[in-house]
């Protein structure tokens, strides 16, 4: 039980709600990757970035698939599998440091809700 209460001391802080998780997925993480995502990580200059937007309004052949499927994992409660996801997509990109603390967030935010789950069954069994 001190397990999970550390658990949910450390990661509280960081804990937010799943509508906030997907409104920063929206406004904060998804279009910025996106535009970042032909920039290799550490490499970019404001020509790279200009000709990264560029390409990225470009794109009319349904690119965006893979983060379809992560905005319907995050829309399930898949949080742990849309972040695992998210930096496997962006892996070696610009995009990563976009993504970084959002991925933050939801760990925190599981970890937290994990541990509210293991004192709520201590509570039920000790009632």
């Amino acid at each position: 039980m001190s397990a999970a209460l550390d658990s949910l001391e450390r990661n509280l802080p960081r804990t937010k709600p799943l509508a906030a998780l997907r409104v920063q997925f929206e406004r904060d993480v998804k279009i910025p990757a996106i535009e970042l995502a032909y920039i290799p990580e550490g490499r970019g200059s404001m020509v790279t970035a200009l000709l990264s937007k560029i390409a990225v309004g470009l794109r009319v052949d349904g690119g965006n698939d893979e983060w379809d499927a992560l905005r319907r994992q995050i829309d399930a409660g898949q949080l742990l599998d849309a972040a695992e996801g998210l930096e496997r997509l962006v892996e070696g990109t610009a995009s990563a440091r976009v993504v970084r603390d959002w991925v933050n967030d939801v760990r925190s935010t599981c970890r937290a809700l994990q541990a509210i789950d293991v004192l709520e069954s201590y509570c039920h069994l000790n009632v």
